[in-house]
């Protein structure tokens, strides 16, 4: 996942000659939660948070934050998927698991 250094602002202001003020990027810190998956070229704007469990598409740009549990992706990333969605999925898999467990023949 690359960060984005180059801002359009900052690149228009470099070749019309003048000075880049302050504020006029927007610059942070790189966080991410625990069990974060990103797809291969995503892009993470500088100062988005991705929460515990988050899912970025592959080819995604991440210019929000996005809430745990959720999967994001697009131009700008929105949720695709949140944590409700998520879970009834995996509990209908995990379900679907345990009753086929206790019906084979071990």
């Amino acid at each position: 996942m690359s960060t984005m250094v180059v801002h359009p602002i900052r690149a228009a202001a470099a070749s019309s000659g003048q000075a880049v003020q302050p504020g006029m990027c927007k610059s942070g810190p790189i966080v991410l939660g625990k069990s974060v998956l990103i797809g291969m070229r995503a892009v993470r704007v500088p100062g988005v948070v991705l929460e515990e469990e988050v899912i970025v598409a592959a080819g995604s740009v991440a210019t929000k934050s996005s809430p745990p549990f959720a999967v994001v992706g697009g131009n700008p990333a929105t949720v695709i998927m949140g944590a409700q969605e998520n879970w009834a999925r995996y509990k209908e898999q995990a379900d679907t698991f345990e009753a086929q467990w206790r019906h084979s023949d071990f």
